[in-house]
């Protein structure tokens, strides 16, 4: 994550597909893709340039409160966790940390 010159608004490497706009143009791209054999999340980072509202406007349930549809695809992940409140803790903790770590990021306008 780190800040580009628009208020409240940050490039970044999302895993996550809760909460997320595409553009027409990534609606048509999306569409292309065809099926790989794992969940959008684990992909999404890697296909698509990725922005976010700082501070995040939406942020994903603990799975204690309520379970992930992907848990399945998951489980067979060795790296894999369960997503419970002390790692929404250490993700939000996180964010702030990377926008300081990644101001070079900002000074080279890696936002384009």
């Amino acid at each position: 994550m780190w800040t580009i010159p628009f208020p409240n608004v940050v490039r970044c490497r999302l895993t996550g597909t809760q909460a997320y706009i595409l553009s027409k143009k990534g609606c048509e791209r999306l569409s292309r893709m065809r099926y790989q054999g794992r969940a959008i999340d684990g992909s999404y980072c890697k296909e698509f340039k990725a922005y976010s509202s700082y501070p995040m406007i939406s942020q994903q349930q603990p799975e204690s409160k309520v379970s992930s549809d992907i848990n399945s695809y998951r489980s067979r992940d060795k790296k894999s966790h369960i997503k419970d409140e002390a790692f929404w803790e250490r993700n939000h903790k996180g964010q702030r940390a990377a926008l300081r770590r990644n101001w070079l990021r900002t000074l080279f306008l890696r936002f384009l």
